[in-house]
């Protein structure tokens, strides 16, 4: 694409003796292309030399030998033997001290990466003075590859552990860093220097110094361009794009959306999607059930304007630490308005304003707008969870309202088996157990319907065949507006069509309309108190309700 074609502003100049930094505006006048490499790094907690409008002039004319760190020593010896004149370092070729300047270069951060000619990732160095070159001497402990003579045929045949690449690349220290997870994606190839030796990947192979021919199988998470389009449209692609990047970390929390706008900007391009905060607008309620593996118990999170703000509610950005997302159905071709069995809600309109440049950038508001099938009021309980899962994070909700003031899993479920609403927390601070004030009493949106238990669900060994679950958004209300609510956590309810079946030759379509109507019985009282519109629409049976996310 023109993008990705497109030079930096800087790049650092390492043809002659002492490299400098150059205007690449200058750079242009040869009907040759302009060939440079990009490094990625880790900076560490040492102060180092970096390009600000104080130095700026200084260093057009010269980078002083004694103030170049070993990691960028060895990145320009790396390139040289490449043939590369010119080498992309971020903290060389964008001013530290200048936002607008940081704004614009981050917001190009795709076509620096995209369009560099090499990526060399020092993959194992924890800061900037450790180098590339760290492989331990005569290093050989993960495998290596032999040619033989089978019966006079030449083979190549691996000796490797199966994980080699993941230990090695994936799992590296770089890998930590999220920026580093763009920078990994982005380049068209890229040469990794760590412990276990150097490895090279690009759209045509994977190979290491071990394995020059062939690696062992590895997790699929090369570049952008080993993805096809029609990998990239997938939501798997996604989902692993942002559980990666979510344990990764940050120096600075607000270069959370920015971090990973590269990335985001190449996926829209490809798929024509809308971004929306961290989510795709496509199969958006799918996108919505997702969970922190590991919620912190001190963190709030706002669901207001604040200092302390980085992303509305219903984004995963909007927590600290690990997230996965649990829905398998956003990779189903599902027909929304004919199949509300499988969608409850439905994203209808979406309000965003950004902070930054671009819809890829920093926000300082999203606002989602939903219409709901059903909006269940409940409260908490903890959940005294067996030895078998020990997971102190788990919630239950018994849902209030129905027949006789029932719990709805009193209806559902068979009476020798009680199962509740279970809910997890996106962050312990917000959610509090039991307390006597009515702000404590949650609400419940259920969002999809799957046919297993989803993903990082501690209960898929006890899943029934048969079984279907239920996914969906554990509100708050603001207080603010009529209708408007943010979120806390998400739940997971089991629907067993064994159980609620009465007549065998019932099918699966009958029992979910049956599902779906037990959950509305529960759900209409509560939803007409507390919603901000009622909805008539024909395409459904029943009424739809209008919430506000933020």
């Amino acid at each position: 694409m023109a993008e990705e074609r497109q030079l930096p502003t800087r790049l650092v100049s390492i043809a002659g003796e002492q490299p400098r930094v150059e205007i690449t505006a200058d750079l242009q006048d040869s009907d040759t292309p302009l060939r440079y490499a990009t490094l990625s790094y880790c900076w560490g907690k040492c102060p180092f030399i970096q390009l600000t409008r104080h130095n700026l002039q200084t260093l057009n004319e010269e980078i002083p030998p004694a103030d170049i760190p070993q990691t960028f020593t060895d990145a320009f010896v790396i390139a040289r033997s490449f043939g590369i004149d010119y080498i992309w370092i971020d903290s060389l070729c964008i001013l530290q001290d200048d936002e607008d300047d940081w704004l614009k270069e981050a917001d190009r951060m795709r076509s620096v990466y995209a369009g560099s000619h090499l990526n060399i990732a020092a993959s194992s160095a924890t800061d900037v003075f450790e180098g590339c070159f760290v492989k331990t001497p005569h290093y050989y402990r993960d495998g290596l590859q032999v040619q033989v003579n089978a019966e006079g045929i030449p083979e190549s045949r691996s000796f490797a552990a199966g994980s080699l690449y993941e230990r090695s690349v994936l799992d590296s220290h770089l890998m930590t860093r999220g920026w580093a997870i763009q920078e990994k994606l982005l380049p068209p190839r890229t040469i990794h220097f760590g412990h276990t030796g150097v490895f090279w990947e690009c759209r045509e192979s994977l190979v290491s110094e071990f394995h020059p021919v062939e690696m062992p199988s590895v997790e699929s998470f090369h570049s952008l361009v080993y993805y096809g389009n029609d990998e990239m449209r997938t939501d798997y692609f996604w989902r692993f794009v942002v559980k990666r990047y979510s344990a990764a970390h940050l120096t600075k929390r607000q270069d959370k959306f920015a971090a990973l706008a590269g990335i985001a900007r190449a996926v829209a391009d490809t798929t024509g999607d809308e971004y929306l905060a961290g989510l795709w607008k496509r199969d958006i309620e799918f996108h919505l059930c997702w969970s922190a593996t590991r919620p912190e118990a001190e963190r709030k999170r706002r669901h207001s304007h604040g200092s302390d703000w980085l992303a509305p509610t219903w984004s995963w950005a909007s927590v600290e630490g690990p997230v996965t997302h649990l829905s398998i159905g956003a990779d189903r071709e599902v027909d929304l308005t004919g199949d509300f069995a499988t969608r409850f809600a439905h994203v209808y309109n979406t309000e965003m304003t950004f902070s930054g440049v671009g819809p890829f950038g920093q926000l300082s508001w999203g606002v989602l707008y939903l219409r709901c099938s059903v909006v269940l009021s409940g409260w908490l309980r903890k959940r005294d969870l067996s030895p078998e899962y020990p997971d102190e994070f788990w919630f239950d909700v018994a849902v209030t309202g129905g027949a006789d003031d029932e719990t709805l899993t009193t209806i559902l479920c068979d009476e020798d088996k009680e199962e509740l609403f279970r809910v997890r927390p996106d962050s312990l601070g917000q959610f509090r157990e039991n307390d006597d004030d009515d702000e404590q009493m949650v609400y419940l949106v259920p969002l999809v319907e799957e046919l297993r238990p989803p993903y990082g669900s501690p209960f898929v060994n006890t899943c029934p065949e048969g079984a279907n679950w239920h996914l969906g958004l554990v509100l708050r209300q603001t207080g603010e507006a009529a209708g408007e609510f943010y979120r806390i956590g998400y739940f997971e309810f089991e629907a067993d069509l064994r159980v609620s079946r009465s007549d065998p030759a019932r099918d699966d379509v009958e029992d979910r309309k049956a599902v779906l109507q037990l959950l509305k019985q529960n759900s209409d009282a509560t939803a007409k108190a507390v919603c901000g519109e009622v909805v008539n629409n024909p395409e459904f049976p029943g009424e739809i309700y209008a919430i506000t996310l933020v």
